[in-house]
């Protein structure tokens, strides 16, 4: 019977202009790194502009690095940000618009709609994340140097920022589930990406950056000057870091919707 369920939001999804978008986001995403690469890497060439840190962490260069960081940018801010706006509503828009009445006096409960709404909602996602960036790595192998980075490091990369989507669409999917409005749930998320991984940033654990003990820390990385390193990428984490971001992401990544269907009841009605 679940299986029903799942099927029936995937189609969903695909019917929808909000699941579509979806859907697609990351493949614009993805075109936009790439042309903003070319026309940096055509500006650097031919233009005399003298920016010497852009050289530095390897932009304006048509190789791996440039190519993946430019990429990474473009979907910690624009992906992740348009992401969450759009996905903060997909529980409680069809709570709002009845939708789950008929599911529930058929003897589903609001547990197993919630479940298929996230995993649904999950695997869409980052289905077209997947997409997206299958068109990146091409661009990216055929067209750029691999100086400064290996293909294995790209790939990396691209589980790095599966991981981070995966993280995030957990948590507004709960929230959404919980408050059963969306501006709750988005206002949050949003604080958890553009404003608490710089706090976190400011406290010092063991003369380390207390964010990079965190799940948050790859949104930090990407955002802040040290445009994470594809050039070394289990150098990013100390040990106890890893062992402790890993946990943590588990935990909220677990925890968050285990406590949405214990604290968050919906009775069938008519």
């Amino acid at each position: 019977m679940f299986n029903k369920i799942l099927a029936k939001d995937f189609k969903g999804l695909s019917r929808q202009k909000r699941g579509i978008t979806l859907a697609v986001l990351p493949t614009i995403v993805t075109i936009f790194a790439i042309v903003y690469v070319v026309l940096l890497y055509f500006v650097m060439k031919y233009v005399n502009v003298d920016v010497p840190e852009l050289g530095d962490i390897g932009f304006g260069q048509l190789n791996y690095v440039s190519s993946v960081s430019m990429l990474a940018a473009f979907s910690i801010s624009y992906g992740l940000i348009v992401t969450i706006i759009m996905a903060g509503s997909l529980v409680s828009s069809e709570i709002k618009n009845k939708q789950w009445v008929l599911p529930l006096n058929a003897g589903h409960s609001s547990r197993s709609l919630f479940l298929s709404k996230l995993i649904s909602s999950e695997l869409w996602i980052l289905g077209g994340m997947i997409v997206g960036f299958l068109i990146h790595f091409l661009f990216t192998v055929i067209f750029c140097s691999p100086s400064g980075a290996y293909v294995w490091q790209i790939l990396a990369t691209y589980l790095l920022l599966i991981l981070m989507m995966a993280f995030y669409v957990d948590i507004i999917i709960s929230l959404n589930f919980i408050t059963k409005k969306s501006w709750i749930g988005i206002v949050i998320v949003l604080l958890c990406v553009i404003i608490l991984p710089d706090i976190l940033a400011q406290i010092t654990v063991g003369g380390e950056s207390f964010v990079m003990f965190t799940p948050f820390s790859i949104v930090y990385i990407v955002s802040s000057s040290m445009i994470f390193s594809v050039k070394g990428f289990f150098n990013i984490y100390t040990t106890a870091q890893w062992i402790i971001n890993t946990a943590t992401y588990l935990l909220i990544a677990i925890g968050l919707p285990v406590w949405a269907i214990s604290a968050s009841k919906i009775k069938a009605s008519k």
